[in-house]
């Protein structure tokens, strides 16, 4: 399979996205996160989002972009082994419901991985003022796809703490993925790919069942680690991101491990993976950091 280098290319006008509040409920409730501020509406300043909700509403972009990648001369085989490969969200402000967003985004890069290829993109979601909300930077590799020209290396690459960089576990916790997880994720969401909820087209793929959204993961894993630290006001979490491995199949249970790398001033951070007893890796170099 090969990729060619007309997708680079291609381009997305800037986008206006409302922000609803119901999607930010049905978010926090597809992971079962029980903080009311995702919730009850009744309060001061009402719901705030949950910090991974973010990747909702750039969804539609990415939707938008996949039919222009095959226009551009994707083909359509190629698509279908595209997988969600990393997240990198830096938080600068809480949505706020029934408002709208400012969306602009592009391809960044374009790189060989040893599964394959991988595409870098990055959003950046804006007031109608002008205010900075949030930057998304996340690539989708697409598996066993080769470029047919030289890569092009991400021109901007966000910093982040690796696992291996740090000594000590500093806990672990078990979670289970419930076998009816993609479908209220898929549902709630409204991130919809075959892969996730349709058994025949994951086989047709090469899986040999339909995996967990990456997404969906990340978050799970997000929201653990602040539990953990007791980080109940969204708006503590700074910044956040991590890669895609192994996948994770519904019904399977996973061993959430991190290590706490610094305090500095008020702010701490912790990089994290997701790994099962055979020592596979779903989340790897995963990071939040918080204000504490």
């Amino acid at each position: 399979m090969s990729i060619p280098e007309s997708i680079l290319k291609v381009k997305l006008p800037v986008q206006k996205l409302k922000i609803h509040p119901r999607a930010m409920q049905n978010f926090a409730a597809a992971l079962n996160a029980r903080n009311p501020l995702y919730y009850d509406d009744s309060l001061p300043e009402g719901i705030f989002n949950h910090p991974c909700f973010p990747i909702v509403t750039t969804w539609p972009l990415f939707e938008l972009f996949m039919p222009l990648l095959q226009e551009a001369g994707l083909s359509s085989q190629v698509m279908g082994s595209l997988v969600h490969f990393s997240e990198h969200l830096e938080l600068h402000r809480p949505m706020q419901p029934k408002k709208r967003l400012i969306f602009s985004s592009k391809i960044r890069g374009i790189t060989k991985n040893p599964a394959g290829s991988e595409m870098h993109l990055h959003v950046q979601a804006n007031t109608l003022k002008g205010d900075p909300v949030f930057d998304e930077y996340a690539s989708v590799l697409f598996r066993k796809a080769n470029l047919s020209f030289p890569e092009r290396p991400l021109d901007i690459k966000p910093k982040s703490p690796l696992w291996n960089d740090v000594p000590d576990i500093t806990g672990k916790i078990s979670l289970e993925f419930s076998p009816l997880l993609p479908f209220i994720y898929d549902g709630c969401t409204d991130i919809v790919f075959p892969i996730h909820t349709s058994k025949k087209f994951a086989q047709q793929v090469g899986l040999p069942n339909i995996i967990v959204q990456g997404s969906a993961s990340f978050s799970k894993c997000i929201g653990s680690l602040m539990d953990h630290y007791s980080v109940t006001d969204p708006r503590e979490v700074k910044n956040l991101g991590a890669n895609f491995g192994a996948y994770v199949i519904p019904g399977e249970k996973w061993i959430l491990e991190w290590k706490k790398v610094k305090k500095i001033s008020s702010n701490t951070q912790c990089t994290f993976r997701l790994v099962n007893e055979k020592g596979k890796e779903a989340i790897r170099n995963g990071w939040i950091t918080f204000t504490t």
